[in-house]
């Protein structure tokens, strides 16, 4: 084999400036030479041949320049071409020599590509959820509006109350704007068919806050939201063309939501929405100015910081208002209430708020496919060792025969190049394919859930930002697996007197392999410890079998607790009647897919020494703990509880064992939220072991409360958002149309809808581990 050590100078030179200035000035001065010679020759003196010359040449500096101009590009480009062709030449050199490595080839970008697209598709996720700012005007200085109540609960806060956004709008001068809203599902009936819709309820304030712009018609203004105003519906611009095909003449027209009509009178851009909360229907917020103060903070409140304020000087403010609530709203705030809840205002980035504990779990998922590249890294490494001990004898051949150690160089790094560039490449597709699979699984969990595992969920994609990443990727590695290879290769005499030996590899080389190995392995059971143990936790319910739907009641039809419960009753035992329905409820919440919300109750006979703290809660009707299979001690709530209002109520295990240690929960009793004066009611059940708000966390303190409180006692209001839930017997006929039917009968305006299994929804608890 013949060495040509040459043919990389233009790889050399093509990395430094040539300097051909002087060889142009002595040409030209050779020419002008040439023409004083001919003039002396012809009788002139020298010196008037010399200006004479220097005059018929013209500009020598000019054409030196504009020569050496010509020569430099003339060379670069040689050069570059030069270049090309020695690239080329390696390129397709190191093509044959892997393709000849198939094996080695197919693994190592098989593995790169997973590695990769993994990666990138969660740093994609990681980019629009966390990174990035939230797409509304002057982002940055929107915040929401919370009270901490420390002493209630150390991680307990409050919205603001509707006298609040007044006050706050009027008084507070270092906030430029407030708004209120809240998310819901509303009934919309359309050609005789009810359908829940995803709706926004809120202050005309809050859509300016949001920057958004009408399509069609007019947005809502704030006598939308005075008490006495018409109804009206601003549509969602999807929403308008799924339903109404896009049509203009759908402004003025009337719509029938939750029971009520409510006049179109416009359509707001696709690109308004809530983080996430993807509007179909946005409705005006009813809020009163002259309505007597109430502590009720159930109103989400989002507000923009004055500019040159701070959110320190802002938040100081609204804590020096909160401070004199005694005094200006005595009949809502007593200074006994501030000191006993530790009631205070802060205010939160909105990005902050929306992301949460995402921001977290992101790093640690992040950190997570990382180790799965890590691993893939350490494959693919362990393959170049063995590739690079297999071609020691090639590379020892040619370092004799005059190649330097930089020309192995792009020998290794080419085939580094080759193979990671092409790792980089599927890893963009497997990222591309990976994340719409993802997406796809977490919009169906919101979906179902009503709430998305990750936020921002609509604004996630590759992007170019997820693309670069990943060939940033394939850069790093083709350069660690390619410098790699060239630091490891031993001396080239060594290997050409071992011989054939060598092609076995060195027990240094044999140990590199075999710690690449371990470390794969090690990293892998770190990976799917933690999974692996979550799937083994006792969810402390029974899902096989069970069924949830959400039923909703339209609110302008259902507001009393007779007429609602009647519904419930109804329904609960026309769905029983169904064949192969074994058991069947009605409550307001199920295991895992819970919120966060609490309330403050009162024990009367617990120990003095035991704090009142705020309690997560739920309303449930007969039979629901018997259907979802939750294990308890004591009985379970009967229809029987409900006719003769006995106030029955359960608790969980770890609310029971904190307010009476050692000592019967049953028969205990517990009033209702902020009602000290009259009776309580009975626990006559404790659950066990139930994992309320998810796989992941402890079971918490929980009391469950009837469908209709004691008579003369306040408990929330009468029930119009509530969760079907039945339990199946195996190869029981379809269930959802025959459940639809039956509600259909006892109420048109009544939606069922969004069937899921139950081991759906404990598995949608687990999409942002998996």
């Amino acid at each position: 084999m013949h060495w040509q050590p040459d043919k990389y100078q233009p790889l050399r030179e093509s990395l430094q400036r040539g300097d051909v200035d002087p060889d142009v000035t002595e040409e030209l001065e050779h020419h002008v030479t040439m023409q004083i010679e001919q003039l002396v020759a012809a009788g002139m003196p020298r010196a008037d041949a010399e200006a004479e010359a220097r005059r018929r040449f013209g500009d020598l500096v000019r054409y030196r320049a504009e020569t050496g101009a010509v020569e430099r590009g003339t060379t670069a480009h040689s050069r570059r071409r030069e270049w090309f062709t020695v690239a080329g030449q390696e390129i397709r050199r190191a093509v044959r020599s892997l393709g000849r490595a198939r094996a080695f080839s197919i693994s190592a970008v098989t593995t790169l590509s997973i590695g990769i697209g993994a990666t990138a598709a969660i740093f994609a996720i990681l980019d629009h959820v966390v990174l990035r700012p939230l797409p509304y005007p002057a982002a940055d200085r929107l915040v929401r509006i919370y009270h901490p109540v420390p002493k209630v609960g150390p991680n307990e806060r409050w919205n603001i109350s509707e006298k609040e956004f007044f006050y706050f709008g009027a008084q507070a001068r270092r906030l430029d704007a407030i708004g209120l809203y809240s998310a819901d599902r509303f009934i919309v009936v359309s050609e005789g068919r009810a359908q829940p819709v995803n709706a926004a309820l809120l202050t005309a304030g809050t859509l300016g806050l949001l920057g958004a712009r009408p399509v069609l018609g007019r947005l809502l203004t704030p006598a939308d939201n005075e008490p006495k105003a018409a109804p009206v519906a601003v549509l969602g611009e999807s929403f308008w063309r799924r339903q109404y095909g896009g049509a203009s003449s759908v402004v003025g027209t009337r719509i029938r939501v939750e029971g009520g009509d409510a006049t179109v009178v416009g359509v707001i851009g696709a690109e308004t929405a809530l983080p996430d909360w993807q509007a179909d229907l946005w409705l005006p917020m009813t809020v009163d100015p002259g309505a007597p103060a109430r502590n009720n903070h159930v109103d989400w409140a989002l507000a923009r910081i004055a500019r040159g304020a701070t959110l320190e000087s802002a938040q100081a403010e609204l804590r020096d208002m909160v401070a004199g609530y005694p005094e200006r709203f005595p009949s809502a705030y007593s200074k006994e209430f501030l000191t006993r809840t530790g009631f205070t205002t802060t205010l939160v980035p909105w990005k902050d708020d929306v992301v949460g504990d995402a921001r977290g779990v992101l790093w640690i998922l992040f950190g997570s496919v990382a180790v799965v590249l890590l691993i893939a890294s350490f494959n693919v490494g362990n393959l170049f060792v063995v590739r690079h001990q297999l071609t020691a004898r090639e590379g020892a051949i040619r370092a004799a025969l005059g190649a330097e150690r930089r020309h192995l160089a792009w020998h290794h790094l080419t085939e580094s190049g080759l193979i990671c560039g092409s790792g980089a490449a599927l890893g963009v597709a497997v990222a591309k394919g990976g994340l719409v699979l993802l997406l796809a699984a977490l919009a169906r969990q919101a979906a179902q859930s009503g709430g998305p595992a990750v936020p921002r969920l609509a604004e996630i994609s590759l992007g170019l930002g997820g693309v670069g990443f990943a060939v940033g990727l394939g850069l790093v590695a083709a350069l660690v697996f390619g410098v790699g290879g060239l630091v490891s290769a031993p001396p080239a005499d060594q290997v050409l007197r071992q011989g054939g030996r060598s092609l076995a590899g060195s027990r240094r080389e044999a140990r590199v392999r075999a710690g690449l190995v371990v470390a794969q392995i090690t990293f892998a059971v770190v990976l799917l410890r933690t999974f692996t143990n979550l799937r083994s936790v006792e969810p402390g319910f029974d899902p096989s079998g069970v069924v949830v739907a959400d039923v909703a009641l339209p609110y302008t039809s259902y507001q009393t607790y007779g007429k609602n419960n009647a519904f419930f009753r109804r329904l609960v035992d026309q769905v029983r009647e169904l064949p192969g329905v074994r058991n069947a409820a009605i409550g307001s919440d199920v295991p895992i897919e819970s919120g966060d919300g609490c309330s403050t109750f009162e024990y009367p006979d617990r120990p003095p020494a035991i704090d009142v703290t705020c309690i997560q809660n739920a309303i449930v009707g007969p039979g629901y703990f018997a259907t979802l299979g939750i294990a308890v001690h004591g009985r379970d709530l009967a229809w029987s509880d409900l006719d003769q209002k006995t106030g029955g109520a359960l608790v969980s295990d770890v609310l029971a064992s904190r307010l009476w240690p050692g000592a019967e929960a049953l028969d205990r009793g517990v009033n209702g939220p902020n009602d000290r004066k009259n009776p309580p009611y009975r626990v006559v059940g404790v659950t066990r072991g139930l994992r309320w708000r998810g796989l992941d966390r402890a079971p918490i303190e929980l009391a469950f409360f009837p469908l209709e409180p004691i008579p003369k006692t306040w408990l929330w209001s009468p029930l119009t958002r509530a969760m079907l839930v039945a339990k199946l017997t195996a190869g029981a006929p379809p269930f959802e149309a025959a459940v639809r039917r039956l509600a259909r009968g006892i109420d048109p305006e009544v939606s069922v809808a969004n069937f899921r299994p139950m081991d759906q929804v404990v598995a949608n608890s687990l999409i942002r581990v998996r």
